[in-house]
């Protein structure tokens, strides 16, 4: 696989599209060559247009629901229960990314996987009483 120069690739305008690429992604699963190929879609995608959907990824439709459904109702908490758990207050440095004044245009939540469970894990998450079952939706999806 070749490296893509990116400067010049930033400099190509995008060319105009009828439909987003659909990528099959059950391949991953598979042998060498069907991860060649799911890789070689994404890459195309990504130069060709800068984004896609993916089908066949093996997460059940409810559990993507119930997962939204519980990020609407943690973004919705007010800004002092968010702040209780505020990244900076793990040593993972999972947990809450507020807005910030000097570039970060967005709120998240963070988990990362591969990362060793902290003994201060639980302070990554708002108490059940202020959310109930959001971690245990989280952590299923």
């Amino acid at each position: 696989m070749s490296v893509v120069d990116l400067p010049s690739l930033a400099d190509q305008s995008i060319p105009p599209f009828e439909s987003i690429p659909v990528i099959d992604i059950s391949g991953l699963s598979g042998d060498s060559e069907s991860k060649a190929q799911v890789a070689s879609a994404i890459r195309d995608a990504c130069i060709q247009i800068g984004f896609f959907y993916v089908k066949n990824h093996g997460v059940d439709n409810a559990l993507i629901a119930s997962t939204a459904d519980a990020a609407h109702r943690f973004f919705d908490l007010p800004m002092e229960e968010k702040m209780k758990i505020e990244f900076r207050k793990n040593p993972t440095l999972k947990g809450y990314y507020p807005w910030d004044k000097r570039g970060r245009v967005h709120e998240s939540f963070e988990l990362r996987p591969g990362t060793e469970i902290s003994t201060r894990e639980s302070d990554i998450w708002p108490s059940e009483d202020v959310l109930p079952g959001f971690r245990e939706t989280v952590l299923k999806y």
